[in-house]
């Protein structure tokens, strides 16, 4: 791979999760001229990647050792520049196609719609022509995926009635009631009750100021992923609803009356709507979902940072495909718990 900022990192550590694409990054070239600014540069670079359990080897860029690779087998190049570096070195994709390697450029762009992206060259002109498009802005795709959800919530509704009336006895033999609301933000800003089993106590309010006043880590946690590891405030059977993801199931009824989708960004509350940024935008053209992409990729492990990235990647790509490729993937987290607390 051609390139050690930033893109070349993200553009490898993609390329290194899907197997599927059967390509292994062995390693990044920099464009510094000298050995000793690329020993730099490497050491900037395994720092980064360690956060991420994965280190890449980094040498200077050369022909000769992109001919030493070909030799060895590995013909294939990856040039993952930065914006500036296209401007410092103009002529090096030129050179490079004119060689016998083979190639793809991943350019330094990030918040576009990937999926449906159609690319068309100018013809006589070194201009090459992105059509980019949003799917959940377009009226028939959103029509597809409600259709999708009010058949799937009414039959989930269904399956899962007995559970429902297991439960809502179970939970109420503390005294309290079964369900419990708090107000989301949905689709467009406009606030809903979001359901839940309760899995908590009646004092959970109460408890969680007294903890926050009195513990400084518990304090600091809250404030960072808004919500606590190990809560006290979780009752028995509560624990064992969130263990398998239990207690969400009433939210079906909010995907049935159409506050919520099956698949979408996770719910949160008006507060929590700053820390998306300019990612407040996808967050409010769809419908927050049951399950999404955030929870399939490790759940309650992931940083509130990371949640938000793909909140925002699966607006920007959505397709039916991908839903009922999440709802599949769901059942498989669900079962083996993985990121759940």
């Amino acid at each position: 791979m051609i390139g050690s900022g930033k893109n070349a990192l993200l553009s490898a550590l993609a390329i290194e999760s899907n197997i599927l694409m059967g390509f292994n990054v062995i390693a990044l070239m920099d464009l510094k001229k000298s050995a000793m600014e690329a020993e730099s540069i490497s050491d900037e670079v395994n720092d980064v990647i360690n956060g991420r359990s994965k280190t890449f080897p980094v040498f200077p860029f050369s022909f000769d050792k992109l001919d030493n690779l070909q030799e060895k087998g590995s013909a294939y190049l990856v040039l993952a520049l930065e914006a500036d570096d296209y401007k410092t070195h103009d002529g090096l994709i030129e050179k490079l196609t004119s060689t016998r390697f083979n190639m793809s450029i991943i350019p330094p762009l990030r918040g576009l719609p990937l999926l449906g992206t159609e690319v068309t060259p100018i013809f006589r002109h070194e201009v090459l022509h992105m059509r980019v498009r949003n799917n959940l802005g377009r009226k028939g795709s959103r029509l597809a995926k409600r259709i999708f959800d009010l058949i799937g919530s009414s039959i989930l509704l269904t399956i899962f009635s007995p559970i429902f009336l297991y439960f809502s006895w179970k939970i109420r033999s503390d005294g309290g009631p079964a369900f419990f609301a708090q107000k989301r933000m949905g689709k467009g800003g406009k606030q809903f009750s979001c359901y839940k089993f309760r899995s908590m106590r009646t004092d959970a309010e109460t408890v969680l100021k007294q903890l926050l006043a009195s513990d400084a880590r518990l304090r600091q946690e809250w404030e960072e992923e808004q919500k606590l590891k190990e809560d006290p405030r979780i009752t028995a059977i509560g624990q064992f609803l969130r263990k398998f993801s239990i207690d969400e199931l009433p939210q079906l009824w909010n995907v049935f009356k159409g506050d919520m989708s099956l698949v979408g960004p996770r719910p949160v509350m008006r507060e929590e709507l700053k820390r998306y940024g300019y990612s407040q935008f996808y967050y409010l053209e769809t419908s927050p979902g049951i399950t999404g992409l955030w929870q399939i990729s490790g759940r309650n492990d992931l940083s509130y940072e990371t949640r938000v990235h793909l909140d925002a990647w699966y607006v920007r790509n959505w397709s039916i495909w991908y839903d009922i490729t999440i709802l599949f993937k769901t059942i498989r987290v669900v079962i083996t718990r993985d990121g759940a607390y």
